[in-house]
């Protein structure tokens, strides 16, 4: 089963719902919209850069969410409450980590956009996930195997660090995109430049 042994919860939606529809929900559209972004990604060469640091960081944020997921299953395994689809959250996370392995030397817009429309979606079903092991806890605090406070800072966490990916992500877009609006400016200025540069050779070369 993929939810058992859940304590049922006032309201909608469960905690079953969560884990099979909503927080898998990211990873899926990862997984169907990521060929597409790779192929625009080979037809764009524009990149930004970012300190190096600053992408070491991400990548062992990454790293942390990934152990997260993985001991999240295996407390509900233990604790025999199903694991719903958080497997399929795994498998996008994984993949995150590669494209940022990928994209080590420069970002591209594409995979930005991407990874930054990935973590909203996150932050937004990771925070109605919260909001509801809030009302778990409450109602029932005592669990043999994995508390519901553990549960709600586990996933508390997880929203923290998707929040912190998404803003890097979104301020990568927006560096990227005022980039783009300027070259064609620069590109005007350049071939004006070169056309004075021309006409100025003729004209002593005329004299």
């Amino acid at each position: 089963m993929l939810c058992s042994n859940r304590y049922p919860l006032p309201g909608s939606p469960s905690t079953c719902i969560i884990d099979t529809a909503l927080v898998p929900l990211p990873s899926f559209l990862l997984i169907a919209f990521g060929g597409l972004f790779l192929w625009r990604r080979r037809h764009d060469q524009a990149r930004t850069t970012t300190p190096k640091w600053l992408h070491i960081l991400y990548m062992v944020l990454v790293i942390a969410s990934i152990a997260m997921t993985v001991l999240e299953l295996a407390r509900d395994s233990a604790d025999d409450l199903g694991v719903g689809l958080i497997p399929v959250v795994l498998v996008g996370l994984i993949l995150v980590f590669v494209g940022l392995c990928v994209e080590f030397k420069g970002r591209s817009q594409p995979l930005s956009m991407l990874f930054f429309a990935y973590w909203l979606l996150n932050i937004i079903f990771q925070s109605i996930k919260v909001a509801r092991l809030s009302k778990l806890e409450k109602l029932f605090p005592v669990h043999t195997q994995y508390p519901a406070s553990d549960q709600l800072l586990d996933n508390a966490v997880i929203v923290w660090r998707c929040s912190f990916q998404g803003g890097s992500m979104r301020r990568l877009v927006q560096t990227s995109t005022s980039r783009r609006l300027k070259e064609p400016r620069s590109y005007n200025q350049i071939s004006l430049l070169r056309l004075r540069i021309l006409m100025l050779h003729d004209f002593t070369s005329n004299q």
